[in-house]
């Protein structure tokens, strides 16, 4: 029996959700790594730079690269590529 509407698309769905929700979480919580550590505003402008130097050509080269090698291929690279990120955003500055 083949799967639903519903069920062929709910794993892109979630890729999707999981991925967003790691850009949103890393924004907002920006102003709070500011607010409790010594985060000059120019750090933090410049992480947020950062941050729009990844996101832009993302952005620009997704559609295109879906075009060319496939949705499922790309969404799981940039999946990789989001994961890879939170982790390194995830990593302590100073070593304990």
């Amino acid at each position: 029996m083949p799967p639903s509407r519903t069920a062929r698309w709910l794993p892109a769905a979630a890729a999707v959700a999981v991925a967003a929700w790691g850009a949103n979480q890393f924004t907002a919580l920006a102003t709070v790594y500011r607010a409790r550590t010594d985060w000059s505003a120019l750090s933090l402008a410049a992480m947020f730079s950062v941050y729009l130097v990844g996101l832009v050509p993302g952005l620009l080269l997704g559609g295109p690269a879906a075009d060319r090698y496939g949705r499922r291929r790309t969404v799981r690279g940039a999946l990789g590529l989001s994961a890879a990120a939170s982790v390194v955003l995830a990593l302590p500055d100073e070593p304990s």
